[in-house]
Formats: structure tokens, sequence, C-alpha cells
């Protein structure tokens, strides 16, 4: 038994050695990991102090460059009247502006101030600084001239002398006096002629102006070839000479000449005659074919509607001449059934309301007069497509107002409950006594419906049997087919002139 136990054992001692292997190597590259950390960890903070070294370095040397040039503006400016020495100080350039100007109010103050040229680059960084001009002038040579300094500042940010002329060209006097907007002009005039290298010569004053209005008469692909060859820096006789020749190349092709043999050349494929296309072709309405003009003439628009009118054909009436969309019939008045017009009629226990919104046109044919309901003065609506009395809940009183519903279904879909009430009405078409539903929402104050005893607008009696039963929890419906309409026994109808409609909108 312990020769077979042995192996177990040194297989163990194995697998702990291998153990220990493992989580001695994985310490030793967790310490590894550790020291390049800190490693990394240390050179970043060596970066940051080298910033910062780099940081401090700059602003000291500023300061010592603001130091040295208010000691040499102490011992080089000039002496006033006290014995004081005054200096002109400048304010410093914001993005945006012209540096042109910048420079020119620039040039005043060292001037002023007797600046060497030495000074003067200092003083000139100082004005730039914290500017888009200071990281350029980072860029410049140590050794660079204050006239290198200023030209390449104006060269870069400076304004072009396109820019110039749209400033001239589009100036407009909204604030200010005309002084200062004549003094705006002269300005960028001025900087033109200067850029042009003028020079108060008339011949080439004469020329920067017919150059600019070369370029304000010419198209705009010609204008923008013409900005791109630099035309104010060439002489008038070389523009002259590059606009004609882009004109000759870019000038389209002229139409071919509308000969007899040209026109013969089309043949119709309608009649199969030469001289006019299908779409030309008078065959269809009579016409002859040799009156047809040729493709030549109808390009050119001689009678091309005439011939169109043939084609054209009403997807809505049928009728030739005209489209759908321009179709007379589209334009007459026609009662828009979509919400407001309430039409009720009554089978047995069954309600059927109709709620649709009639064209305001029909609003002066509503036959309408003036009654009383329980004392009230109301306006009654005479409905002959109604079966049943509709009023205000505000008309009756409470406590005549009943708990039984009717549910109406609109043609909308809309589904209402209205209770039942006792109401007394008295109007040229009904006097008497009533059963009504009560709905708040509606455009008369009665409306009432084809109900035993009640006239018409032109005073004949309905002939409808009366129903006194009662009916709980019923449900209109507003949408039936046409084989159940057939089935039902209609009420007697009525002779009507017209269709009686009406809208909210009437009162």
């Amino acid at each position: 038994m312990s020769k077979l136990k042995a192996p177990n054992k040194s297989e163990e001692e194995e697998r702990e050695l291998l153990k220990l292997e493992l989580t001695r190597d994985g310490a030793r590259e967790r310490a590894e990991q550790e020291i390049e950390r800190e490693k990394r960890a240390h050179e970043r903070e060596l970066r940051a102090l080298e910033l910062e070294k780099l940081k401090l370095q700059d602003e000291r040397q500023a300061r010592e460059a603001q130091l040295e040039l208010a000691r040499l503006q102490a011992n080089s400016s000039p002496i006033n009247s006290s014995g004081s020495r005054s200096v002109i100080k400048l304010a410093g350039y914001k993005d945006g502006e012209d540096v042109s100007i910048y420079l020119n109010t620039f040039e005043k103050v060292k001037e002023a101030n007797q600046w060497s040229d030495t000074i003067a680059v200092t003083a000139l960084l100082n004005g730039f600084a914290n500017t888009k001009v200071s990281l350029f002038l980072s860029t410049l040579p140590l050794e660079s001239t204050y006239a290198e300094i200023k030209h390449q500042i104006v060269k870069t940010f400076g304004y072009t002398i396109y820019d110039y002329q749209s400033r001239f060209r589009n100036a407009k006097q909204k604030s200010g006096s005309f002084r200062q907007f004549v003094l705006y002009l002269r300005e960028n005039f001025s900087k033109m002629c200067q850029i042009a290298e003028v020079n108060n010569d008339v011949k080439k004053m004469e020329e920067l102006l017919l150059k600019d209005q070369i370029l304000r008469a010419a198209e705009r692909p010609l204008t923008e070839y013409l900005k791109e060859r630099d035309i104010f820096r060439r002489d008038l006789d070389s523009v002259i000479e590059m606009a004609d020749n882009f004109q000759a190349i870019h000038r389209p092709p002229k139409p071919a000449s509308s000969d007899v043999n040209a026109r013969m050349s089309f043949v119709c494929l309608r009649c199969n005659k030469p001289g006019h296309i299908a779409k030309f072709c008078r065959s269809k309405s009579g016409g002859s074919p040799n009156d047809v003009p040729s493709i030549q003439s109808a390009t050119h628009g001689a009678a091309s509607n005439d011939n169109d009118i043939n084609e054209k054909k009403c997807f809505n009436c049928r009728s030739i001449g005209h489209f759908s969309r321009f179709c007379p019939e589209k334009r007459k008045s026609k009662p828009d059934e979509k919400s407001g017009d309430v039409r009720l009629s009554r089978k047995d226990d069954t309600f059927n309301v109709n709620a649709s919104l009639s064209n305001p046109d029909y609003n002066s044919y509503l036959p309408t007069s003036n009654g009383t309901c329980n004392g009230k003065s109301v306006k009654v609506l005479r409905d002959t497509g109604a079966t049943a009395v509709l009023v205000r809940p505000s008309l009756a009183p409470e406590s005549s107002i009943s708990s039984k519903t009717v549910k109406l279904t609109f043609a909308d879909d809309l589904s209402v409950n209205a209770p039942k009430t006792m109401v007394d009405l008295r109007c040229p078409h009904f006097t008497g006594r009533v059963e009504a539903l009560c709905l708040p929402e509606l455009p008369f104050d009665v409306l009432l419906g084809n109900i035993p005893g009640a006239t018409c607008a032109c005073g004949a009696k309905t002939t409808l049997r009366a129903t006194t039963e009662e009916v709980v929890g019923e449900q209109a419906c507003a949408v039936q087919a046409r084989a159940q309409r057939k089935e039902e026994n209609s009420p007697t109808k009525l002779q009507m002139p017209t269709k009686i409609v009406y809208s909210p909108q009437a009162f």
C-alpha cells in the first residue's frame, strides 16, 4: 500500500511546486507592471515640470521686454512743457479688425514716440498679443526686421483689392452722418488705388474704374475667371482680351437654320406625313396637317398652346379642353358632409343620427323660426330629415331630465349618451308638450324633427305614427347598407324644394 501512495505524494509535490512558480511569476509580472506605471507617471511629472518651466521663462521674458520697452520709452520720449516725458499709448489689436488701419495707426504712434525699428518690433508683438496674428508672428525668423514683419502681416491678414471693392460698392448709410459714410467710402477706395498702384495717375484711375465696371457687367463665370487672373494688376488691353477669349470659348452654339429640308426630315407618327411630329398633328381635330407649324417654329412658342389644347382631357367631367385640376365642376358649391348638420330618424326603437358639416352657402335657406321652450325664448330649426326633438340641457329643468339615456352614434363614429326630458314647445311648426333628447352642443336651441303634429317649412302636416315606448340603453347606427335601407319601412317623405342643411357658423 505504501508503494502505491508514493507516486501520489510526488504528484502533489510537483503540483504544489508548479503553483508556487506560477504565483511567483504572477507576482513578478505585477511588480514589473507597477514599476512601469510608476515610471510613466514620473515621466509625465517631468514633462509637466518642463512645460511649467518654459511657461515661466516666457512670462519672465515678456516682463523683461516690457520693462526694457518702458525704459527705452522713458529715455527717448520727448519732454513736455512741465519737464516730464510723455508716452503715447496704443490699444491692442482685436481679431476681425482691419490690420491695415491698425498698422497705419501704429506708424503714427511710432513716429510720435520716436521709436527705433527694434522697439517697434517689440511694441508690435505686444499689440498683437493673444490674437491670431501673434501665432503667425511666432513662426517668423527672429532676425526679421520691422518692415518685413509688417509686410507679412498685411500679406497674410490684410484685405484684398476685391474685399475693398465689395465694401465700397455694397456700403450703405444705415447709421451715423453722411460725413462718416464718405470717410468710409474714401478709405476703401484709397485702399483699392493703393493696391492697384494708381499713384494719382489719371489714366490708371480710369483703367481701374473700367475694370471695376467690367466685373460688375460681366456674368458670374466670367467675373470669377477674371478675379482669378488678378486683373487689377494687369493692363486694360490684356483684361479685354481675356474677357473676349472667354466669351468666344464658352459661347453656346447657334441653332441650326430652319430650312425646308430640315423641316421635311420630321415625319408624323400619327398621319405618316412629313413636316411635323405627332405632338403638333391636327388630323384628329379636323385641321390640315399642312397648316401645322414646323418643329423649329413650335419651339419658339408659335401656336403651341392651341395645338396642345386638343390633347387635354378632364378625368372629372370627361370633357376635352382642360385638366381635372381646372375643372369647373369642382368649383360648384356642394355640401361638405363632415360635421355639423344633425339629422335624426326613428324606426321603432332605433335612433339614427347623421352628423355632417354643411356648406355655408346654404345657411340662408335654413327653415328657422322663433318660439318658446318651457317659457324661454328659443330659436327653432325645422329639420324634416329627423324624427325626434333635440334641445339644449339649459332649456329643461334638472328635475325633468331622466336618468335613462339613448346612445347616439354619429356618422364620424362619435357616440354620445343623450338623456330624455319632457318640454313644452311653442313655435310656428309645433305647439304642445313633447319628449326630447338633451344634447349640450347643438347649433340651435331646439331641433324639431318629423314628430306627429309638426308642420314642415311649407305648411304641410306630417303623417307619422307616434311611438311612445320607453327605450333604455338604445344604440344608434350612423352607417347602413343600401340593402338594409330598402328593407326598412321608411317614413313618408315630404316634398321639399331643396336639401336643407346648416352649419354652426350661421350663429
